[in-house]
């Protein structure tokens, strides 16, 4: 949200669409991404009718908010913008609450169908000798904990994320089975 914008908070939004069917408009960084489809649900469950505004990416869109022609984007890549003071956050969609605003309400905490974290992941082949599979675990968890990936969470204004193989792979497998789940009951199928 701009920070001129007249939406406070997350309920105050809401209240807005349901008193104004179809007049929200909103953006992602990516149409039928994970933040398309988790604030589509989002609205589906709070029985909200607002306009998605599809984007080439999450600077268009940005750049769409700032400049008055949509009124909310659901994106990762606010920190400049937030630091600038143009824009004010309302919820997390992801599980945990952002580090620096604790008080913001979380899809989790709203119990909204997805609210799956938006994480960098490294993939290999099926099949890769557990040996090598140990060495990328070690070498990732150790990144995670420097001074460069400190500054990186800080200039995106990013959680801390660390899951071994095992874990990762539960989790993406997990998460892509509720997006599919999501696509059909949301009727976005291309």
């Amino acid at each position: 949200m701009r920070t001129d914008s007249p939406f406070k908070t997350w309920d105050g939004l809401l209240d807005h669409a349901r008193e104004n069917p179809g007049q929200l408009k909103w953006a992602t960084a990516a149409p039928r991404g994970l933040a398309h489809i988790a604030t589509e649900a989002a609205f589906r469950q709070e029985t909200v009718s607002a306009v998605f505004v599809p984007f080439g990416g999450g600077a268009e869109a940005v750049t769409a908010l700032l400049g008055g022609h949509i009124d909310a984007v659901v994106a990762s890549g606010y920190g400049p913008h937030l630091e600038a003071g143009s824009i004010r956050l309302l919820i997390e969609t992801g599980p945990e609450p952002i580090p620096e605003a604790p008080e913001i309400p979380t899809f989790k905490e709203r119990g909204y169908p997805l609210a799956i974290p938006a994480a960098y992941g490294l993939f290999g082949p099926a099949g890769l000798p557990g040996e090598v599979v140990a060495w990328w675990e070690t070498l990732l968890k150790e990144m995670t904990v420097g001074p460069r990936y400190e500054t990186f969470l800080k200039t995106l204004h990013g959680h801390r994320f660390f899951e071994d193989s095992a874990a990762f792979t539960r989790t993406v497998v997990t998460g892509y089975r509720e997006i599919g789940r999501q696509i059909e009951l949301l009727g976005l199928q291309p």
